[in-house]
Protein backbone atom coordinates (compact mmCIF):
# COMPACT_ATOMS: atom_id res chain seq x y z
CA UNK A 1 0.00 0.00 0.00
CA UNK A 2 2.84 2.36 0.85
CA UNK A 3 4.50 1.75 -2.52
CA UNK A 4 1.20 2.33 -4.27
CA UNK A 5 0.76 5.65 -2.46
CA UNK A 6 4.30 6.67 -3.39
CA UNK A 7 3.68 5.83 -7.05
CA UNK A 8 0.46 7.86 -7.03
CA UNK A 9 2.22 10.80 -5.38
CA UNK A 10 5.05 10.58 -7.92
CA UNK A 11 2.60 10.43 -10.84
CA UNK A 12 0.70 13.43 -9.49
CA UNK A 13 3.99 15.29 -9.08
CA UNK A 14 4.93 14.66 -12.71
CA UNK A 15 1.47 15.78 -13.85
CA UNK A 16 1.83 18.96 -11.81
CA UNK A 17 5.27 19.53 -13.32
CA UNK A 18 4.13 19.40 -16.96
CA UNK A 19 0.87 21.28 -16.21
CA UNK A 20 -2.23 20.16 -18.05
CA UNK A 21 -0.48 18.34 -20.86
CA UNK A 22 -1.09 18.44 -23.86
CA UNK A 23 -1.66 22.18 -23.29
CA UNK A 24 -4.70 22.67 -25.49
CA UNK A 25 -5.47 26.00 -23.81
CA UNK A 26 -2.17 27.37 -25.10
CA UNK A 27 -2.02 25.62 -28.46
CA UNK A 28 -5.48 26.86 -29.49
CA UNK A 29 -3.55 29.78 -31.04
CA UNK A 30 -2.35 27.35 -33.72
CA UNK A 31 -5.84 26.52 -34.94
CA UNK A 32 -6.40 29.32 -37.48
CA UNK A 33 -2.90 28.82 -38.92
CA UNK A 34 -3.42 25.08 -39.26
CA UNK A 35 -6.71 25.87 -41.03
CA UNK A 36 -4.99 28.24 -43.49
CA UNK A 37 -2.24 25.72 -44.25
CA UNK A 38 -4.74 22.89 -44.59
CA UNK A 39 -7.06 24.61 -47.09
CA UNK A 40 -4.03 25.61 -49.17
CA UNK A 41 -2.89 21.99 -49.32
CA UNK A 42 0.38 22.75 -47.55
CA UNK A 43 0.00 20.59 -44.45
CA UNK A 44 -1.54 17.18 -43.80
CA UNK A 45 -3.60 16.07 -40.78
CA UNK A 46 -0.76 13.77 -39.63
CA UNK A 47 1.69 16.70 -39.71
CA UNK A 48 -0.73 18.76 -37.64
CA UNK A 49 -0.76 16.08 -34.95
CA UNK A 50 3.05 15.86 -34.93
CA UNK A 51 3.43 19.63 -34.65
CA UNK A 52 0.93 19.70 -31.79
CA UNK A 53 2.86 17.00 -29.95
CA UNK A 54 6.17 18.79 -30.55
CA UNK A 55 4.89 22.03 -29.06
CA UNK A 56 3.07 20.24 -26.24
CA UNK A 57 6.31 18.54 -25.15
CA UNK A 58 8.23 21.82 -25.60
CA UNK A 59 5.83 23.63 -23.27
CA UNK A 60 5.95 20.71 -20.81
CA UNK A 61 9.76 20.96 -20.80
CA UNK A 62 9.54 24.69 -20.18
CA UNK A 63 7.16 24.29 -17.25
CA UNK A 64 9.33 21.53 -15.79
CA UNK A 65 12.42 23.71 -15.92
CA UNK A 66 10.38 26.52 -14.40
CA UNK A 67 9.51 24.29 -11.42
CA UNK A 68 13.16 23.27 -11.00
CA UNK A 69 14.33 26.89 -11.11
CA UNK A 70 11.62 28.09 -8.71
CA UNK A 71 12.11 25.31 -6.17
CA UNK A 72 13.21 27.74 -3.43
CA UNK A 73 10.71 30.47 -4.31
CA UNK A 74 7.45 28.59 -4.87
CA UNK A 75 4.99 27.67 -2.12
CA UNK A 76 4.65 23.93 -1.48
CA UNK A 77 1.15 23.78 -2.94
CA UNK A 78 2.43 25.10 -6.27
CA UNK A 79 5.63 23.11 -6.77
CA UNK A 80 5.97 19.31 -6.30
CA UNK A 81 9.77 19.65 -5.91
CA UNK A 82 9.37 22.17 -3.10
CA UNK A 83 6.81 19.87 -1.50
CA UNK A 84 9.24 16.95 -1.61
CA UNK A 85 6.98 14.76 -3.76
CA UNK A 86 9.50 14.79 -6.61
CA UNK A 87 13.28 15.01 -6.37
CA UNK A 88 15.31 17.39 -8.55
CA UNK A 89 16.91 14.36 -10.19
CA UNK A 90 13.57 12.93 -11.28
CA UNK A 91 12.44 16.37 -12.41
CA UNK A 92 15.51 16.61 -14.64
CA UNK A 93 14.64 13.20 -16.12
CA UNK A 94 11.16 14.53 -16.97
CA UNK A 95 12.75 17.67 -18.43
CA UNK A 96 15.22 15.73 -20.59
CA UNK A 97 12.49 13.36 -21.83
CA UNK A 98 10.11 16.18 -22.81
CA UNK A 99 12.88 18.19 -24.45
CA UNK A 100 14.14 15.17 -26.42
CA UNK A 101 10.66 14.35 -27.72
CA UNK A 102 9.97 17.99 -28.60
CA UNK A 103 13.18 18.35 -30.60
CA UNK A 104 12.84 15.02 -32.41
CA UNK A 105 9.20 15.66 -33.35
CA UNK A 106 9.82 19.23 -34.51
CA UNK A 107 12.93 18.39 -36.55
CA UNK A 108 11.19 15.44 -38.18
CA UNK A 109 8.03 17.40 -39.02
CA UNK A 110 9.38 20.83 -39.91
CA UNK A 111 12.35 19.93 -42.15
CA UNK A 112 13.19 23.63 -42.37
CA UNK A 113 16.69 24.59 -41.24
CA UNK A 114 15.62 28.14 -40.36
CA UNK A 115 12.63 26.91 -38.37
CA UNK A 116 14.74 24.31 -36.54
CA UNK A 117 17.30 26.97 -35.56
CA UNK A 118 14.48 29.24 -34.39
CA UNK A 119 13.02 26.34 -32.41
CA UNK A 120 16.37 26.09 -30.61
CA UNK A 121 16.16 29.82 -29.80
CA UNK A 122 12.56 29.30 -28.70
CA UNK A 123 13.64 26.64 -26.17
CA UNK A 124 16.51 28.85 -24.99
CA UNK A 125 13.98 31.62 -24.37
CA UNK A 126 11.86 29.14 -22.40
CA UNK A 127 14.80 28.31 -20.14
CA UNK A 128 15.96 31.95 -19.91
CA UNK A 129 12.46 32.87 -18.75
CA UNK A 130 12.93 30.80 -15.59
CA UNK A 131 16.68 30.47 -15.17
CA UNK A 132 20.00 30.23 -17.04
CA UNK A 133 21.15 33.03 -14.77
CA UNK A 134 18.82 35.40 -16.64
CA UNK A 135 15.29 34.80 -15.24
CA UNK A 136 13.34 37.02 -17.62
CA UNK A 137 10.26 36.39 -15.48
CA UNK A 138 11.84 38.69 -12.90
CA UNK A 139 12.25 41.56 -15.32
CA UNK A 140 10.22 44.05 -17.29
CA UNK A 141 10.44 41.65 -20.26
CA UNK A 142 8.72 38.77 -18.46
CA UNK A 143 5.22 39.09 -20.00
CA UNK A 144 6.63 39.50 -23.53
CA UNK A 145 8.83 36.40 -23.13
CA UNK A 146 5.90 34.40 -21.72
CA UNK A 147 3.68 35.54 -24.59
CA UNK A 148 6.21 34.10 -27.06
CA UNK A 149 6.90 30.76 -25.36
CA UNK A 150 3.27 30.03 -24.49
CA UNK A 151 1.09 31.68 -27.11
CA UNK A 152 2.61 33.36 -30.19
CA UNK A 153 5.88 31.42 -30.61
CA UNK A 154 4.33 28.15 -31.88
CA UNK A 155 2.28 29.87 -34.65
CA UNK A 156 5.35 31.85 -35.71
CA UNK A 157 7.49 28.68 -35.89
CA UNK A 158 4.75 26.95 -37.88
CA UNK A 159 4.68 29.78 -40.42
CA UNK A 160 8.47 29.77 -40.72
CA UNK A 161 8.42 25.98 -41.24
CA UNK A 162 6.31 26.42 -44.38
CA UNK A 163 7.37 29.97 -45.27
CA UNK A 164 3.71 30.88 -45.21
CA UNK A 165 3.73 34.62 -44.55
CA UNK A 166 1.14 37.09 -45.75
CA UNK A 167 -0.43 40.29 -44.49
CA UNK A 168 -3.09 38.22 -42.74
CA UNK A 169 -0.80 35.72 -41.01
CA UNK A 170 1.68 38.43 -39.99
CA UNK A 171 -1.05 40.58 -38.44
CA UNK A 172 -2.54 37.58 -36.65
CA UNK A 173 0.77 36.48 -35.10
CA UNK A 174 1.67 40.02 -34.08
CA UNK A 175 -1.81 40.50 -32.62
CA UNK A 176 -1.46 37.28 -30.59
CA UNK A 177 1.95 38.39 -29.31
CA UNK A 178 0.67 41.79 -28.15
CA UNK A 179 -2.64 40.59 -26.73
CA UNK A 180 -1.17 37.69 -24.78
CA UNK A 181 1.36 39.97 -23.15
CA UNK A 182 -1.80 41.21 -21.45
CA UNK A 183 -2.79 37.85 -20.00
CA UNK A 184 0.71 37.37 -18.60
CA UNK A 185 0.55 40.83 -17.00
CA UNK A 186 -2.81 39.85 -15.52
CA UNK A 187 -1.27 36.71 -13.99
CA UNK A 188 1.52 38.84 -12.53
CA UNK A 189 -1.08 41.21 -11.06
CA UNK A 190 -3.01 38.36 -9.44
CA UNK A 191 0.17 36.94 -7.88
CA UNK A 192 1.59 40.37 -6.99
CA UNK A 193 1.33 40.00 -3.21
CA UNK A 194 2.61 36.42 -3.26
CA UNK A 195 5.56 37.45 -5.43
CA UNK A 196 6.36 40.32 -3.05
CA UNK A 197 6.37 37.91 -0.09
CA UNK A 198 8.85 35.66 -1.93
CA UNK A 199 10.94 38.62 -3.14
CA UNK A 200 10.12 37.80 -6.76
CA UNK A 201 10.41 40.96 -8.86
CA UNK A 202 7.90 40.36 -11.61
CA UNK A 203 6.49 42.90 -14.07
CA UNK A 204 3.69 43.88 -11.68
CA UNK A 205 6.04 44.17 -8.70
CA UNK A 206 8.46 46.37 -10.67
CA UNK A 207 5.82 48.73 -12.10
CA UNK A 208 3.22 48.56 -9.35
CA UNK A 209 -0.37 47.38 -9.71
CA UNK A 210 -1.84 50.45 -11.38
CA UNK A 211 0.82 50.85 -14.06
CA UNK A 212 0.87 47.12 -14.74
CA UNK A 213 -2.93 47.10 -15.14
CA UNK A 214 -2.76 50.05 -17.54
CA UNK A 215 -0.15 48.18 -19.58
CA UNK A 216 -2.48 45.17 -19.74
CA UNK A 217 -5.35 47.29 -21.03
CA UNK A 218 -3.14 48.85 -23.73
CA UNK A 219 -1.99 45.41 -24.94
CA UNK A 220 -5.60 44.21 -25.02
CA UNK A 221 -6.66 47.14 -27.20
CA UNK A 222 -3.68 46.92 -29.57
CA UNK A 223 -3.74 43.13 -29.77
CA UNK A 224 -7.43 42.95 -30.59
CA UNK A 225 -6.97 45.66 -33.25
CA UNK A 226 -4.25 43.64 -35.04
CA UNK A 227 -6.27 40.42 -34.82
CA UNK A 228 -9.29 42.11 -36.38
CA UNK A 229 -7.05 43.69 -39.03
CA UNK A 230 -5.72 40.23 -39.87
CA UNK A 231 -9.26 38.94 -40.30
CA UNK A 232 -10.15 41.97 -42.43
CA UNK A 233 -7.32 41.39 -44.91
CA UNK A 234 -7.98 37.64 -45.15
CA UNK A 235 -9.35 36.21 -48.42
CA UNK A 236 -12.27 34.80 -46.41
CA UNK A 237 -12.97 38.16 -44.75
CA UNK A 238 -16.50 38.39 -43.32
CA UNK A 239 -17.64 41.90 -42.40
CA UNK A 240 -20.45 40.74 -40.12
CA UNK A 241 -18.13 38.54 -38.06
CA UNK A 242 -15.51 41.30 -37.83
CA UNK A 243 -18.10 43.81 -36.60
CA UNK A 244 -19.48 41.34 -34.05
CA UNK A 245 -16.03 40.61 -32.63
CA UNK A 246 -15.06 44.27 -32.67
CA UNK A 247 -18.10 44.89 -30.46
CA UNK A 248 -17.28 41.86 -28.27
CA UNK A 249 -13.69 43.01 -27.77
CA UNK A 250 -14.83 46.56 -26.97
CA UNK A 251 -17.38 45.44 -24.37
CA UNK A 252 -15.09 42.86 -22.76
CA UNK A 253 -12.09 45.20 -22.52
CA UNK A 254 -14.30 47.98 -21.12
CA UNK A 255 -15.65 45.60 -18.47
CA UNK A 256 -12.11 44.57 -17.54
CA UNK A 257 -10.99 48.19 -17.19
CA UNK A 258 -14.04 49.17 -15.11
CA UNK A 259 -13.54 46.17 -12.82
CA UNK A 260 -9.89 47.07 -12.33
CA UNK A 261 -10.74 50.68 -11.51
CA UNK A 262 -13.46 49.63 -9.08
CA UNK A 263 -11.02 47.53 -7.03
CA UNK A 264 -8.11 49.95 -7.44
CA UNK A 265 -6.34 47.43 -9.71
CA UNK A 266 -5.90 45.05 -6.79
CA UNK A 267 -6.65 41.79 -8.59
CA UNK A 268 -6.50 38.83 -6.22
CA UNK A 269 -8.06 36.14 -8.41
CA UNK A 270 -9.43 35.35 -11.84
CA UNK A 271 -12.98 36.61 -12.26
CA UNK A 272 -15.27 36.78 -15.27
CA UNK A 273 -14.63 40.50 -15.86
CA UNK A 274 -10.86 40.05 -16.15
CA UNK A 275 -11.14 36.81 -18.14
CA UNK A 276 -13.72 37.82 -20.75
CA UNK A 277 -11.28 39.58 -23.16
CA UNK A 278 -9.21 36.41 -23.36
CA UNK A 279 -12.29 34.21 -23.75
CA UNK A 280 -13.38 36.45 -26.62
CA UNK A 281 -9.91 36.09 -28.14
CA UNK A 282 -10.18 32.30 -28.20
CA UNK A 283 -13.71 32.54 -29.59
CA UNK A 284 -12.28 34.75 -32.34
CA UNK A 285 -9.53 32.22 -33.13
CA UNK A 286 -12.03 29.34 -33.24
CA UNK A 287 -14.44 31.29 -35.45
CA UNK A 288 -11.69 32.46 -37.79
CA UNK A 289 -10.35 28.92 -38.22
CA UNK A 290 -13.84 27.54 -38.83
CA UNK A 291 -14.57 30.20 -41.46
CA UNK A 292 -11.30 29.38 -43.24
CA UNK A 293 -12.30 25.69 -43.23
CA UNK A 294 -15.69 26.70 -44.71
CA UNK A 295 -17.69 25.34 -41.77
CA UNK A 296 -21.40 26.09 -41.85
CA UNK A 297 -22.76 28.65 -39.34
CA UNK A 298 -24.39 25.86 -37.29
CA UNK A 299 -21.06 24.02 -36.97
CA UNK A 300 -19.32 27.24 -35.91
CA UNK A 301 -22.09 27.78 -33.35
CA UNK A 302 -21.59 24.30 -31.89
CA UNK A 303 -17.78 24.75 -31.84
CA UNK A 304 -18.16 27.97 -29.83
CA UNK A 305 -20.81 26.39 -27.62
CA UNK A 306 -18.49 23.47 -26.84
CA UNK A 307 -15.67 25.88 -25.98
CA UNK A 308 -17.89 28.02 -23.73
CA UNK A 309 -19.18 24.94 -21.92
CA UNK A 310 -15.57 24.31 -20.86
CA UNK A 311 -15.34 27.85 -19.49
CA UNK A 312 -18.73 27.99 -17.80
CA UNK A 313 -19.71 24.46 -16.75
Amino acid sequence: MKNEDEIKALAFGVIQLIRKFPHGRHLITLFPFFALLLVNGIISPSEIILFLLAFAFAIAAGFTYNAISDEKKDPETKNPITRGVLSRGRAFVVLASCLFLAVILFVFTSQSIVAILLFGLYMCLWFAYSGLGIRLKESIFGPAAASIVLWSGPPLLLLVSFNFFSVTTTLLVFGLFILYIGIEIKHALIEHDLDVSYNCKTFAVILGKKRAAMAEYVTLILGSFFLLAGAYYAPTSNTVIIVLFAAAFSVSITSSVLYGMRYNFDLRRNVIFTNVPYIVTKMFLITYGCVVLLFSPILIFFALWFYLMQQFP
